[in-house]
């Protein structure tokens, strides 16, 4: 058995789409007790590095980009650079 991921499924050969089963991971609705988890490791962490944000702002930087936690926290980083 092999796992085969990719970003981009219109550019796997057709040959090898062929032979594959793919399993979409996509999110259709959010959810909110994992949304409320990042917020509150979000939380924790801009704690931690002494950085203060708005609460709205962060629900707003967590709702853009679920359920991608990497993303929020590029987010966050950026925003704290903007706001010093």
């Amino acid at each position: 058995m092999f796992v085969f991921t990719v970003n981009d499924i219109s550019k796997l050969s057709k040959a090898l789409h062929s032979r594959l089963q793919p399993i979409d991971f996509t999110h259709t609705h959010a959810n909110t007790e994992v949304m409320e988890r990042m917020h509150v490791r979000a939380k924790d962490i801009l704690t931690a590095e002494g950085v203060q944000m708005e609460d709205e702002v962060l629900r707003t930087i967590i709702r853009e980009s679920y359920p991608d936690m990497r993303a929020v926290l590029k987010r966050l980083e950026v925003e704290s650079i903007i706001s010093s």
